[in-house]
């Protein structure tokens, strides 16, 4: 798997702090601060969801979450990891 570090990847979303996609550990890897930002648009998937008069509601939760799970398989993938490994 590499060198212990820091890694920012292009498989995932761009960070929105000063923060790493992952870090490497020896044989362990901390993702961190995932979001559901697709990493190829950027935009959040399932919302703003509108009521009949047009009045932004809230995301869609399910999703997010879904992509929450793809930016985080993508990430461990690129780096030779697994959900599998979660």
């Amino acid at each position: 798997m590499g060198d212990d570090g820091p890694f920012i990847t292009e498989e995932g979303p761009s960070a929105v702090g000063a923060y790493p996609h992952l870090y490497k550990a020896g044989d362990l890897l901390f993702v961190s601060g995932m979001g559901p930002r697709t990493p190829d648009t950027n935009e959040i998937p399932g919302g703003p969801i509108r009521d009949d008069d047009g009045n932004p509601l809230d995301y869609d939760i399910q999703a997010q979450t879904h992509s929450v799970i793809n930016n985080v398989r993508a990430i461990l993938e690129a780096h030779g990891s697994s959900l599998d490994d979660v």
